[in-house]
């Protein structure tokens, strides 16, 4: 909901995965563990226990690929834009007391200015929290963003501020009031 609302707002295009990251995470390497994980957060996904290599390669094919595809598109006709990754993350694992953590590797300077600015808004922001893209954990971002030479940085949202439609579009306004100022 909030990336849509962003992308309306901001008349830009926004790329989605069309499916949970519990059945393959776009936002992870073909060699990542986590990639299909067997467990999140402690609980057992038993549809991923197992996995024989025919289901793996039909997940990879049907959401994984298409949807890095979609975004090397959008990025090869999007002239000069800076690529936003938007995520979310639940509060309730390790007390996680913020409301949007801006992650970056390359890009300190400007996540720094986009920190300032989200929290002009009012959000609770920290750097690289709750996970750090200097430990590799924007792979979407950083893949696409260095590949098509662009600004990129990934945005976590508390979805504990986002459980609703009201809450979700109210957040997704004082983000690109934000963005807003950040890209002018």
């Amino acid at each position: 909901m909030v990336t849509e609302s962003l992308s309306r707002s901001l008349d830009a295009p926004a790329v989605l995965s069309e499916v949970s990251r519990l059945v393959v995470d776009c936002n992870r390497s073909l060699t990542d563990l986590d990639l299909i994980p067997e467990v999140s957060h402690e609980i057992a996904i038993p549809a991923n226990r197992a996995l024989g290599a025919a289901e793996r390669l039909r997940r990879l094919q049907l959401y994984y690929e298409p949807f890095h595809a979609e975004v090397d598109r959008v990025l090869a006709v999007a002239n000069g834009a800076a690529l936003l990754s938007v995520h979310s993350f639940t509060p309730e694992y390790d007390g996680r007391g913020f409301d949007i953590g801006v992650l970056f590797d390359d890009h300190e300077f400007e996540a720094q200015e986009l920190a300032s600015r989200l929290r002009a808004v009012g959000f609770r922001v920290r750097m690289n929290e709750p996970y750090s893209g200097r430990e590799g954990l924007i792979f979407s971002a950083q893949k696409h963003g260095r590949r098509h030479d662009r600004l990129y940085l990934e945005i976590e949202i508390n979805n504990g501020l986002v459980r609703t439609d009201a809450a979700a579009e109210s957040v997704s306004d004082r983000i690109a009031q934000a963005l807003d100022r950040f890209i002018d």
